[in-house]
């Protein structure tokens, strides 16, 4: 036999209400961004492949070699902040449907932000300390990813 459920008050279903709807427009949001990141992307590698044969570049730099080079490097940091968008979105799908938080994707998706940051810090030039502590963190999420995996 099934326990009978305590009655809830007024304010704890006002309360979860709004968390669903709030869930549900966030997760809205969220794919309505990758789907504009994934026209962005379409667009840039267009306009490197067909517009008059000649890479173009909002960076405009001197050489074709270097708009090649950003280029790609800008493609890159959109296709992986669209994997991340993915990442987060299908944590919070999960999560939506089964009321449970997965914390293997949500590391997962911050470890793949971190090596955005490090693909996109090449246009930055960072220094060797900067480096170093992007190891040490992607060290630790790889690591807590293994814990993740193995405990939860």
């Amino acid at each position: 036999m099934d326990k009978p459920r305590k009655p809830r008050t007024i304010l704890e279903r006002f309360t979860i209400s709004v968390l669903e709807v709030s869930e549900f427009a966030l997760f809205i949001i969220l794919g309505a961004t990758i789907f504009v990141g994934i026209g962005l992307l379409i667009t840039k590698l267009w306009s490197i492949l067909v517009i008059e044969g000649e890479p173009t570049s909002a960076l405009a730099p001197e050489t074709p070699g270097k708009v090649l080079a950003s280029d790609i490097l800008v493609i890159m940091d959109v296709l992986l902040l669209l994997i991340i968008g993915i990442d987060i979105l299908r944590t919070l799908a999960i999560s939506i449907i089964e009321r449970k938080l997965y914390a293997q994707a949500a590391l997962e998706a911050a470890l793949i932000a971190v090596i955005r940051e490090v693909i996109s810090s090449e246009l930055r030039h960072r220094a060797a300390m900067d480096i170093l502590l992007f190891a040490i963190v992607i060290l630790v999420l790889i690591l807590s990813i293994l814990i993740a995996r193995k405990y939860l």
